[in-house]
């Protein structure tokens, strides 16, 4: 007969297995938890003892999961949901403390959010915000996700707000007096320095015109990079009109080159999480860093 006791020490066994197999060590684990990496080790070979079966292997300085521990990892993972949604239905403080996970994809959490961090920090003082744009980051365990319907890999969760806006070329003004103004988008292409999101040079529309692309000189994928270039009278770049807002307010869209392309922008939240005030809160930050009330914008 399993006992009440013999499924808690499952339980605790199986999400320390869950930890491990993400983060490749025992020690990262172990830190994190406050515990030895002896300790830890232990608890998974009593684990492999209980299931009579082989769950991690070692390899160098990583340690790789078994067929039979990838075959019940979705399952942990769906546990340690369901654990996540309990805890917060019961603990009444957790809308205003604790920490909220943000990850976007190909910097998006650029200077606008940055720029608007420290009004949240200053009216959420026990809110600590962890923000990724690791491209390897399991987004099953990221509270919000901000990512364009261009993105191939949108998570599951609720969706609690879908934006539109458009892209154009932009430049500034010092670039534009030193060297002209494009007519058009060919010229654009042949003529000029093109600094670009790696992304985009996949993109049908950009298709006809990337083959006479002459002085592409900067490509990044991390959209930071491309804004600073740009700043800096680096030459021009297709970049969404939000990049406009504030601190880049210097830049100029070019008014001859007839091009634009919508973007869908989506912020995903992980299921079971859309109601807590911290994250409507992040959700409201992130909305008023890239979106004034004349965009279009869909809250789902």
């Amino acid at each position: 007969m399993i006992t009440i006791k013999n499924k808690i020490i499952l339980l605790k066994e199986l999400l320390y297995l869950k930890e491990i197999i993400k983060a490749g060590q025992f020690q990262i684990v172990a830190q994190k938890n406050g515990i030895k990496a002896s300790n830890l080790s232990a608890l998974i070979n009593q684990l492999e003892s209980s299931v009579n079966q082989k769950l991690i292997k070692k390899s160098s300085n990583k340690v790789v999961p078994t067929q039979a521990a990838l075959d019940i990892y979705d399952d942990i993972k769906e546990i340690n949901m369901i654990l996540r949604r309990i805890i917060n239905k019961f603990d009444k403080d957790i809308g205003v403390s604790g920490t909220v996970s943000l990850w976007s994809v190909g910097g998006l959490t650029g200077t606008n959010v940055l720029k608007m961090i420290a009004d949240f920090y200053a009216k959420y003082p026990s809110i600590k915000l962890n923000i990724s744009t690791n491209i390897e980051e399991d987004l099953t365990n990221i509270d919000l996700v901000l990512v364009y319907d261009r993105f191939a890999q949108i998570p599951s969760g609720k969706k609690i707000l879908s934006l539109t806006q458009h892209m154009h070329f932009y430049s500034t003004q010092e670039y534009l007096d030193k060297h002209g103004e494009p007519k058009d988008i060919y010229d654009l292409f042949e003529n000029y320095d093109l600094c670009l999101m790696k992304n985009l040079l996949t993109w049908k529309e950009l298709e006809p015109y990337m083959k006479k692309v002459k002085h592409l000189h900067t490509v990044s994928d991390i959209m930071i990079v491309i804004l600073n270039i740009i700043n800096a009278g680096g030459g021009i770049s297709l970049l969404p009109d939000w990049c406009t807002k504030e601190c880049n307010s210097h830049l100029v869209k070019l008014k001859k080159v007839k091009f634009s392309i919508p973007l869908n922008v989506h912020l995903i939240c992980r299921d079971g999480y859309e109601n807590q005030i911290r994250i409507l809160e992040l959700a409201k930050l992130v909305k008023e860093a890239y979106f004034s009330d004349k965009d279009n914008e869909r809250s789902e």
